[in-house]
């Protein structure tokens, strides 16, 4: 394929796996095999027809240009943890596995997480983490990692990141990190621990205060997810009623707060994702980086319930 996707993932009866085509304005959707290809309108069909493969074998994609949907099989899967939280890697690694395609996790927010006891950056064929400053390692300047267990895949990595030298390709890029940026980094890889159990607690103490409001967190004790699996808190998200009025309110009394996300990858098909259009509604990230003292925590706190009066 020429095309090249991005993944998501979304539940609640909305769809399993979503992919955002970064050149030819698609995004593709699960196929739910109860639902008949004629309720979707104009579907084009030409390849499971040329393959005499079943929809279970391929993704759907919808075609914003040709206003209708075309089935494909992806190369790869590119998945986010969202926020820092992992999202449920056996479902899309089964996925993967049934198409031999290669997992690619993208965990630039979600260092120092874990899932049933395996560290993000290892639940992915290739994994990427970030060095931006706003990261739970952050450089200096900005910077990145590419992990893999792949001579394969690590052999045109180190070629790519240095305009392709070494290898057959005719382009590569500048990628290489400064030495100072690396001392930096491994410096703080020291303290790393520590810094991630500083956001744990801090975010323990916003969900001690404030039990009844809606929090995007990681750790359930039933489910796919349990206290084996363990967030980074590289953001902490509350899904806010009135979300504007409040992020007002909390800037009046000293409290920056930022929206992630405004908008969804496919905003220019409004009411296709439901689920996601929700949380870009609603989401607002209050502070919580390593050095926050309790009673700040406690006076953000204090003002989010006085203007929900709680």
């Amino acid at each position: 394929m020429s095309e090249e996707y991005q993944v998501t993932m979304s539940y609640n009866n909305e769809t399993t796996v979503t992919l955002e085509s970064a050149t030819n304005n698609q995004v593709a959707t699960s196929y739910n095999v109860a639902q008949s290809i004629e309720d979707l309108g104009n579907v084009d069909t030409s390849a499971l027809d040329k393959t005499g493969s079943t929809t279970n074998n391929y993704v759907m994609v919808y075609d914003a240009t040709a206003q209708g949907y075309k089935f494909v099989n992806p190369d790869a899967v590119l998945y986010a943890n969202l926020f820092g939280n992992l999202v449920d890697y056996e479902n899309i690694k089964e996925f993967c596995n049934l198409r031999k395609i290669p997992l690619i996790e993208d965990a630039a927010q979600s260092m120092g997480a874990i899932y049933k006891k395996i560290p993000s950056g290892k639940l992915g064929d290739i994994s990427i983490f970030s060095f931006d400053p706003m990261k739970n390692l952050p450089s200096f300047g900005t910077g990145g990692m590419v992990l893999t267990d792949s001579d394969k895949h690590y052999k045109n990595i180190i070629s790519l990141r240095r305009h392709g030298f070494g290898m057959k390709y005719e382009y590569g890029y500048n990628s290489l990190i400064s030495e100072d940026h690396c001392n930096q980094l491994l410096f703080l890889f020291g303290k790393f621990k520590s810094l991630q159990k500083k956001r744990k607690q801090i975010a323990s103490w916003y969900f001690e205060l404030l039990p009844d409001l809606n929090f995007i967190r990681q750790e359930e004790t039933t489910g796919i997810f349990h206290k084996t699996t363990i967030s980074s808190y590289h953001k902490l998200v509350l899904l806010a009623d009135k979300r504007r009025d409040l992020q007002k309110q909390l800037e009046s009394h000293g409290i920056e707060t930022k929206i992630h996300y405004k908008r969804t990858l496919d905003s220019n098909n409004f009411g296709r994702y439901p689920n996601a259009e929700r949380l870009c509604s609603n989401a607002i990230s209050l502070p919580i980086y390593p050095f926050l003292k309790e009673e700040e925590v406690e006076y953000i706190c204090k003002t989010i319930k006085l203007f929900y009066g709680v």
